[in-house]
């Protein structure tokens, strides 16, 4: 930073859950996990989730949350806001990242998990709405 402004450390934590006790995906973790998507047809992240799964082999169930009624039910079940949302195991991911998932599905501590994950989240579409951006002024 600059002389004259102070910096100021912040502390990042992972958007990783345990799922809460009683929840009916919370299988024990196993050799092969199961992989559950929560997605969208139109939605970039869910589409490259998918495509990461297919091409490291791993098995999973997708759950359109707009168009499937069991994607719906579980959806509101976990209180989740935005897609995608995973499931491995008793864990939850919201949002996508290369390196946030193989973290997560070789069951690493959160805390080794890439902030990459929430970075992600970040629309950078708004920024462009933002009316102090040069790109909106005329």
């Amino acid at each position: 930073p600059p002389a004259n402004v102070a910096a100021e450390r912040l502390s990042v934590e992972p958007n990783i859950y345990e799922s809460p006790p009683g929840e009916h995906r919370s299988e024990p973790a196993s050799p092969q996990k199961k992989v559950i998507l929560y997605s969208t047809a139109r939605c970039g992240y869910c589409r490259k989730a998918r495509a990461y799964f297919k091409a490291h082999g791993i098995a999973f169930t997708d759950y359109d949350v707009e168009t499937s009624t069991e994607g719906q039910r579980d959806y509101r079940r976990m209180g989740a806001r935005g897609v995608p949302v995973i499931l491995v195991g008793d864990k939850r991911m919201v949002g996508f990242s290369e390196s946030a998932f193989a973290s997560l599905y070789a069951n690493r501590p959160a805390m080794l998990v890439d902030a990459v994950a929430l970075i992600g989240k970040i629309k950078l579409s708004s920024l462009s709405r933002d009316p102090r951006s040069p790109r909106n002024k005329s």
